[in-house]
């Protein structure tokens, strides 16, 4: 999970600029840098999976404690909608995917996996789109958490989800905008970490192509975490910049991570999870 907020630190500078980096540009912080919604909600799912309470519930709750972090218009609504009454939205926006990255470290199948990401979605990003988006992510992390690699992952991203991960970066620099629905935003994310061998690749290669970079980058790196674990520099800021939004925010980040682990993975059997995916695959 500290990858997806380091993305989403590492990409708020970015996020409503037309201006964009180049390729193998280092500079991560500035002092606009900030954690938004992206990792706020993140802390959320964590503490819905830790706490066992319904996951719209602790949005509501985290939306109405934790405010100007940039959350959405139709999110901020239903956020302040009666506790008694939950309105489900059929958002088809990234905002599903942003939060989802625990849901892949904290559950053992990816059956499992693919229905929590389902129902932390639902509630806010019913869309066929936005479910999709959060399963994508969650069982991304979930396959490279488990000892799946790049190409395994790919396969699944081509052969369940149909997002085209084979993008030119650099045709994308020239032409990508700014896009906020999960289609829009997934496929370029995932390829960011496909085509990089380091976490402060797949950083720098979000910032190039740009678009809505702190999600874009905070989907990125929650996968980006278990494959190449991440840099201590980059934790230890990010660690800052949550903490001085809210140590209480801290404090359940590394209460999760305590339980569910965080990090580089140690490979398991990739052929075990590949043949557990492909059952699932001919069952759906």
């Amino acid at each position: 999970m500290i990858g997806a907020a380091a993305g989403d630190l590492i990409g708020s500078y970015w996020e409503f600029k037309e201006e964009k980096p180049g390729k193998f540009d280092k500079e991560f912080f500035r002092k606009e840098s900030t954690i938004t919604d992206d990792t706020v909600l993140s802390i959320a799912t964590a503490e819905a999976i830790l706490s066992g309470r319904p996951y719209s519930e602790v949005y509501k709750s985290y939306c109405r404690r934790y405010v100007n972090f940039g959350y959405g218009p139709s999110f901020m609504q239903w956020a302040h909608t009666s506790d008694g009454y939950t309105q489900v939205n059929n958002s088809w926006g990234n905002g599903s995917a942003m939060r989802v990255s625990p849901v892949g470290w904290a559950f053992k199948t990816p059956q499992r996996v693919m229905m929590e990401a389902q129902q932390s979605a639902s509630i806010t990003h019913a869309h066929f789109d936005g479910v999709k988006g959060a399963q994508a992510v969650a069982l991304a992390v979930y396959m490279a958490r488990v000892g799946a690699g790049k190409d395994q992952i790919k396969a699944v991203m081509d052969e369940w989800f149909e997002y085209d991960v084979e993008i030119d970066l650099d045709e994308y620099h020239k032409e990508y905008s700014f896009d906020v629905s999960c289609k829009g935003t997934l496929p370029p994310a995932i390829a960011c970490v496909l085509q990089a061998e380091s976490f402060a690749e797949v950083m720098m290669y979000g910032k190039y192509i740009g678009g809505d970079t702190d999600t874009l980058l905070a989907c990125a790196g929650a996968i980006a975490e278990p494959l190449f674990g991440v840099p201590v520099d980059i934790r230890e800021k990010t660690e800052a910049a949550i903490s001085m939004a809210s140590p209480a925010l801290l404090g359940t980040l590394h209460e999760f991570e305590r339980k569910y682990g965080a990090g580089k993975a140690v490979a398991s059997s990739s052929l075990d999870v590949m043949a557990s995916l492909r059952r699932i695959i001919r069952k759906i």
